[in-house]
This record gives structure tokens, sequence and C-alpha cells, in this order.
């Protein structure tokens, strides 16, 4: 099978020391944009390390904006929030940000393979503490812009930690016009993107953009399927700029717990739709998001406990689902 060039590269830097503090120790994650690494610190703290890929870290405004907007994510003030703790240039002139090294799951890896769902408890409280981070994000006027499974992170008392907070807009600043999209900078995530987001008109793009990613990640969670369907990254954005998301509830139909499912996508709205101009700030769909999931758990009827779920096996494993492994209250998050 052939090795990633960007992960055979990225293996190449262990055991390196970058500026006499910082020992690359395991290569955590390759994207096309850079890599992250757990490192141990000249006094035996540990980290994770996100480096900008050398041949981009070339461009002084692409690294320069991988810096500042990687501290984003400390303005916004919220526990669900990885911190940023130190910037710097490598020697070979690649930059990077010191983060805190989370220990839990990634919720892209919650379901047990590819396609299956997540118990739909487990997706709603993700959403609950998703909407929070995102309310203190958008207060501070920050805009994710790439929200999605592989961007969030279930800690093991069961935190969720929303990652990459800023690093969406050094992809933006990556490409030029339409063609662009050829190098997959400019599109972040497609399957998780808002139809205006997709058609690359930065003005339309606010708040609203990371409520509708919120909603195609939680319906994808508790459906294990996309809102739209494609053999390509083209064709996807066409679908996403073209199709209304309703069929997005009609193939939850059937699949176990559908209505809560539909519940979630029913978040995403279009612009120019009726309920575009009515969707509330984060806040506003938590309060809602919170009242639905009560409204359910009413309206269960059988009155049995809820059955020990599968525990989150995977990287940092053995995270419990019993009852909830997600917090779901704010004050819980605060703590």
């Amino acid at each position: 099978m052939a090795t990633d060039p960007y992960e055979e590269r990225a293996r190449l830097r262990l055991g390196q020391v970058l500026r006499g503090k910082y020992r690359l120790d395991r290569v955590l994650g390759v994207g096309g944009m850079a890599v992250v690494y757990k490192a141990i610190h000249r006094n035996q703290a540990e980290f994770a390390i996100k480096m900008l890929h050398p041949e981009l870290s070339l461009s002084e405004d692409i690294r320069n904006r991988f810096l500042r907007e990687g501290y984003a994510a400390n303005s916004v003030k919220h526990p669900g929030v990885v911190r940023i703790v130190d910037d710097d240039v490598a020697e070979d002139g690649a930059a990077f940000l010191v983060m805190d090294l989370l220990d839990g799951l990634a919720c892209d890896r919650l379901a047990p393979s590819e396609g299956e769902r997540v118990p739909i408890d487990v997706a709603c409280a993700i959403a609950l503490q998703l909407l929070d981070v995102l309310a203190a994000a958008h207060a501070q006027g920050i805009i994710h812009r790439d929200i999605k499974p592989a961007n969030l992170f279930v800690l093991r008392d069961g935190t969720v930690t929303v990652l990459d907070f800023g690093i969406a807009r050094v992809r933006d600043t990556m490409g030029s016009g339409a063609h662009a999209t050829g190098t997959g900078m400019l599109l972040g995530t497609p399957a998780f993107m808002a139809p205006e987001q997709a058609i690359g008109k930065a003005s339309d793009i606010d708040v609203r953009a990371d409520i509708w990613a919120v909603g195609a990640t939680i319906f994808g969670l508790a459906s294990g399927l996309n809102v739209h369907d494609a053999e390509t990254a083209p064709q996807l954005l066409v679908k996403l700029a073209t199709e209304c998301n309703e069929r997005a509830a009609r193939r939850c139909r059937g699949r176990g717990p559908g209505a809560q499912a539909r519940q979630s996508a029913a978040m995403a709205q279009r612009r120019g739709d009726a309920g575009w101009a009515r969707a509330g700030d984060a806040r506003d769909v938590r309060c809602d998001c919170s009242a639905r999931i009560a409204r359910l758990r009413c309206s269960r009827t059988d009155g049995a406990p809820h059955a020990r779920r599968r525990g989150m096996a995977g990287a940092g494993g053995g995270v419990s689902t019993d009852p909830l492994p997600v917090r779901t209250a704010r004050s819980d998050a605060a703590r």
C-alpha cells in the first residue's frame, strides 16, 4: 500500500527538538494543511503541536495568518475550546502552534464503522455543548467555518472540545477564485458546509453558516449519512448550492430514531428559505434543542432505564456512555 507522502515526511521529524524545547514524539494526525504531533517539553510536560507544512510556511502571509488566527481560540474564553499556549517557527521555517494535549476521542470515531450511527442521546448531548461553545465564539465575532465531527473531541470526562478555531480563515486565503477548489484548501469540508459557504461568497458567510454545520454534523452522527451524497467534490458543491436539505429528513425515515435525527437536520436552513431570516443564533438554537430533547425524553413510555451503551473505543478509548458520556448542562462544562 502506497505511503502518504505527507505522513511519510511527518514521521521523518520524529525525535526533532523544536527551538530547543519541544521534542516531537508521535504523529497524531496529518492533513492537507498541517501535521499534529504529540510533543514533550524539556520540562517533561506533554503538548500537541500543529505544524504548518513547510511549503505553505514559505508564504509569509499564510504563515502569519496561521499563527495569528490560531489564537482566535484563546479569545473565546470557554472550556470547550482547546487552548493555544505558544507559537513559533521551526528552524526550517515551518510555523507551529503549541496546544493542550487532549485525552479522549474525536467525534468522527464514535461510531464503530463508517455509515453507522452513534446513540441519539449522545448526538444530542454533543449538539448542546457544541452550540454553547459557538455561542461564546460568536459573541466575540468569531465564526468557526469548519464545524465537522473530526473537529469535535470528547474528553474522558464527557466534555466536548471544539478544535481548529481560526484555521478555516487561513485556508480561505490559500486559494484564489473558482479554480482554487482543486487544491481542497478553499473548500474546507464540503459535506458539512453551508450552501453560501460552498458558493464561496465571503460576504454571505455569517454565524448561521456554523449553525448549518451543526445541523449537518449532528445529522451525520445520528443517522450515519451525509446531508448530500456525491461522487466528487464539485458535484457535492452543486448539490449544496441548489438542492433543498429536506432530502436529509426523508433519508432518516425508517432508520431507528428518525424523528430525533430529522430535528438535527432541520437546523440547517438555506439562505433564501423562509426559515433563514428567522434562524436564531447559537444560544437560541441551543435552547430550542434542549427543549426538544426534554420533550423526547418525557415521551418515552417504557419507563426502562437507558441501556448501557458501547464504550467509545479507539484512541484514548474507554469513555463510557452510561448514562451519557457527554455533558448536557452549561454549568457542568464551566466547572
